[in-house]
């Protein structure tokens, strides 16, 4: 049974196959992607075709995925096809998956700052023709769609979340809920400064000023409230009568993404977008469409998983940007998971090894799965067998993890593969179940 695994993954080397491709439109989008899979021990940067690329590989019950992610030199859909275009070639067409990784702009009042967005349809929103009628411009755009594979669709459709460690990392606190708290601290009476919960609701004190005199909410000069303050500080106290709620928590939201060739500064832009038929869409870049229409033309799917940095305006909120890239990030590998029967095409592999079966890959899985049923106790018998507690990625399916210490254990880990099921043995000495699967 060991052998059969130790094989299996030889195959996979030797064809060098990358199975999915995930493209970054900047580095620290992708910097954070090479936090995931439990850091960056878990990827190997490698120059391929020129790209500095990161490789890893993901383990499920339906198989190894592998991974390779890179990212563009600038911004923008040109620079995402091109890079994508020139791996594809490079990798010789063997790549089953494109996936897209990082930040957008979202809708204010539909979605919320860190939340992640799976694209279900992509447009060029800026796609189209000018025509000027009776010396007046207007814009008719194309109504070009793309979507998703229908099956990953529905994975994104049932996509959930657990108590996922990375959520601890999202900010407390919003600029705009920051900017609330202050001036309903001067509607009273209070100096911000002096009140011993300062530093708590108000951690981004300087940047909150500057958006503040920038609304024109505060005068210039001096820490008073302007016209327009007092105004909003009495609407909030009015509506808020025990206190301003929290920022919403962390969502997933299966919807609509527009993409455009520049940055967009204006609050107006969804109802824009609104107005022209495209009322459901929930985040803006300047990317993704570019990948989705390649993927067409090449039938490939693609998967686009972008987080809400910001809503598109003028009032940036820079707090949540290291979130959002991790969080798009986190929620990606998770999908591809859950997604990697659809994804992998082991016939290839198959066909050199005739004798790996879809049973004889779960049957030790799964006996496994059933002495060690959590990842505390994973854990302890990996670290027993030499392992360290680092080597247990962040995988909330117990067959997953096991299938990937498995991978781990028979592909140079500190733990191998004689010294973990000797002491599995030495656990269930007498279970006839277990040494079948072993023998």
């Amino acid at each position: 049974m060991i052998l059969l695994y130790d094989l299996v993954f030889h195959a996979i080397q030797l064809l060098n196959m990358t199975d999915v491709l995930i493209i970054c439109a900047l580095r620290d989008e992708y910097n954070a992607l090479l936090k995931t899979l439990g850091g960056e021990t878990s990827w190997k940067e490698e120059v391929v075709d020129g790209w500095t690329v990161a490789k890893a590989k993901i383990a499920s019950a339906s198989g190894t995925l592998s991974l390779m992610a890179t990212w563009q030199n600038f911004m923008g859909r040109e620079q995402a096809i091109a890079a994508t275009t020139s791996l594809l070639q490079q990798e010789k067409n063997r790549i089953k998956c494109i996936c897209m990784t990082g930040i957008c702009a979202g809708r204010r009042g539909k979605v919320h700052l860190g939340d992640v967005i799976f694209a279900d349809r992509l447009w060029s929103y800026d796609a189209g023709k000018s025509v000027v009628i009776g010396g007046v411009e207007s814009f008719q755009g194309d109504q070009l769609q793309f979507r998703p594979n229908p099956k990953i669709l529905q994975r994104m459709q049932s996509f959930k979340l657990e108590e996922e460690k990375w959520l601890k990392f999202r900010p407390l606190y919003s600029l705009d809920y920051q900017e609330r708290w202050l001036i309903l601290q001067l509607f009273e009476g209070i100096q911000p400064t002096d009140n011993e919960i300062f530093k708590t609701y108000c951690p981004s004190f300087s940047e909150v000023i500057k958006r503040l005199k920038k609304r024109n909410w505060i005068t210039l000069q001096g820490f008073n409230l302007t016209d327009e303050g007092l105004k909003e500080a009495a609407t909030l106290k009015e509506e808020y009568l025990f206190g301003l709620p929290n920022d919403p928590d962390f969502s997933l939201h299966i919807a609509p993404m527009a993409t455009g060739s520049t940055v967009k500064e204006d609050e107006n832009i969804f109802n824009y977008l609104a107005d022209r038929d495209m009322r459901k869409v929930l985040g803006i870049d300047m990317e993704a469409s570019g990948l989705a229409a390649l993927g067409e033309i090449l039938d490939i799917p693609i998967i686009i998983s972008k987080a809400v940095s910001d809503y598109g305006d003028t009032f940036k909120d820079d707090t949540y940007r290291h979130f959002a890239s991790r969080a798009a990030a986190e929620c990606l590998i998770k999908l591809l998971i859950n997604c990697s029967d659809l994804i992998l095409d082991n016939q290839e592999i198959n066909e050199l090894i005739p004798e790996v079966s879809a049973l004889s890959n779960k049957g030790l899985i799964n006996e496994l799965s059933t002495l060690y049923y959590d990842v505390n106790s994973i854990r302890s018998i990996w670290v027993k067998s030499g392992g360290k507690p680092s080597d247990i990625s962040n995988i909330s399916n117990i067959s997953d993890l096991w299938f990937e210490l498995i991978h781990k254990a028979t592909n140079g880990a500190n733990v191998t593969i004689d010294d973990l099921i000797k002491n599995i043995l030495i656990d269930f000495p007498k279970n006839q179940s277990l040494i079948k699967h072993i023998n």
